[in-house]
């Protein structure tokens, strides 16, 4: 693939010097984001446990797993560092392909780096089977992967999260916050609230039995109707109210 090549010269050739200073900012931000994020998920139970497997079924290595102290093979590092900076539902999103690029990129970068190998598959965007482009799109379009080089950086288009939940919720929460602090409204004083999203966030967080009733933290950090209870019962949405209240109404 032409593109990923000319991508690929462009990142061996790119200088330390050529990046400009707010990419440089944006790009710390982000790496501590998802560093910061991982760690904060490798101390859930269900993290732990996977851990544990993964561990017991690879061997050790000299790689870094995240908020454990221990290390593994490069492989399994990234999949288990990656896995627990999703775990919060706290890991950035780049907004113009709404995609979480942080845990995805950051583990196998981190990875590669401690285990010093750069190279990889020429044709995994674009290949017929498995190729990234066509898993996303039915219309990929992969002269766009190294279009505007230098001039374009994607890493300010990435957007890191306010609240520990998808965030398709977010909107909702803004308003019930708003709603709270502005309006003055008694919480004990509400019977109703009826949230109006946009399509895929209605069928992200509103439309499945799990996110109307959720039952577990997965299924909370997924639900418009939990996020924006919650946000109204305490008038902030953290992981500690988010926990607080899934204890009190869900377990």
């Amino acid at each position: 693939m032409e593109q990923l090549r000319q991508l690929g010269s462009f990142i061996a050739d790119l200088k330390f010097s050529d990046v400009p200073e707010n990419v440089r900012q944006a790009a710390l931000l982000h790496v501590l984001d998802t560093v910061g994020a991982a760690v904060g998920g490798a101390g859930e139970a269900q993290a732990g446990r996977i851990r544990e497997k993964w561990l017991a079924m690879n061997p050790a290595g000299q790689i870094s797993v995240w908020g454990s102290g221990q290390k593994t093979a490069a492989g399994p590092a990234a999949f288990l560092n990656a896995m627990a900076g999703h775990t919060l539902e706290m890991d950035d999103v780049h907004t113009r392909s709404k995609t979480h690029i942080g845990t995805v990129v950051v583990p196998a970068a981190w990875a590669a780096a401690e285990y010093g190998k750069k190279s990889g598959p020429a044709h995994i965007l674009t290949a017929d089977d498995g190729g990234i482009l066509k898993m996303m799109s039915d219309q990929p379009r992969p002269e766009l992967v190294a279009a505007s080089l230098g001039s374009v950086w994607e890493t300010l288009y990435v957007d890191n999260k306010p609240y520990p939940s998808c965030r398709s919720t977010h909107c909702a929460i803004d308003g019930a916050l708003a709603l709270r602090e502005e309006g003055q409204i008694p919480v004990e004083e509400i019977e109703q609230v009826e949230v109006e999203t946009y399509q895929v966030g209605y069928k992200q967080c509103g439309f499945s039995d799990s996110s109307l009733h959720p039952q577990k933290p997965v299924q909370a950090k997924f639900s418009t109707p939990f996020t924006v209870a919650c946000a109204l019962l305490f008038g902030e949405f953290t992981l500690r109210q988010r926990n607080r209240y899934m204890k009190r109404h869900c377990l």
